[in-house]
């Protein structure tokens, strides 16, 4: 991990048995989270460390057998998700839960987790259903239960998730029938009051795969590259 403080990078040791992090979070409180995976042997189990006053706090209960920590988000000190590769998980300060609605089979890998508040938190990733295609799922907690919300059936790779004025936006590259990328965006529909995500047009640019994704007063930042050629972008833009 490294950190900038307005003039320059520095790079904080990470705990010797991490392989990779894969996202990072800052609290209310000013704390960094991070989450990812460690390599222990030919084992890849998912980490979540804390890290305060040049001090790393590892939060590994309850993760036994959990593999790869994907995606983070932190509304509390008590009150954190952690998306998993398969599956969620919750942070009650002492001990995460593996949330029993989610198939622990591999058919589900959620990649992006986002939140309003504690109860609007959004989560997205693929399903792996049978030898077809992955296609995008989608999930939201209302404070009290997960429930699923409908996707578009396409054939896609979900990246991330992020809230615009109130809404999801998930981002990734979706596949035509030559397996050819084009960038996809999916979120509600404006004042319909309907359910689920639609696809919306995503940026006019070369770019084929968005990988991430972002608000700032109310619009919509994502990043992401044409694969092709290595080439990264980074764009804006009105969600519709």
């Amino acid at each position: 991990m490294v950190h900038w403080d307005g003039t320059t990078w520095t790079e904080i040791p990470s705990p010797a048995e991490i392989g990779a992090f894969d996202d990072v979070v800052v609290d209310a409180r000013g704390t960094v989270w991070v989450t990812g995976w460690a390599r222990i042997g030919s084992a890849e189990p998912a980490v979540v460390y804390q890290y305060a006053d040049g001090a790393w706090t590892e939060h590994a209960d309850g993760l036994e057998g959990a593999i790869n920590g994907n995606s983070l988000t932190v509304l509390a000190p008590d009150d954190a998700w952690l998306a998993l590769n398969p599956g969620l998980a919750h942070f009650d300060g002492t001990s995460w839960t593996v949330m029993e609605e989610f198939p622990a089979d591999g058919s589900q890998i959620l990649t992006g987790l986002a939140a309003v508040d504690a109860t609007d938190v959004w989560a997205a990733g693929i399903e792996i259903a049978g030898p077809g295609p992955a296609r995008p799922v989608a999930w939201h907690y209302d404070g009290s239960a997960w429930s699923r919300v409908p996707t578009p059936k396409v054939s896609a790779q979900v990246y991330d998730v992020t809230i615009v004025d109130g809404r999801p936006v998930v981002v990734g590259e979706g596949f035509d029938g030559d397996w050819a990328s084009t960038p996809l965006v999916l979120t509600t529909e404006a004042g319909t009051g309907r359910p689920g995500l639609v696809q919306v047009a995503g940026p006019t640019t070369q770019a084929v795969v968005l990988t991430s994704a972002d608000a700032d007063a109310g619009r919509l930042w994502v990043g992401g590259g044409d694969i092709d050629v290595f080439t990264g972008f980074a764009a804006y833009a009105e969600l519709p």
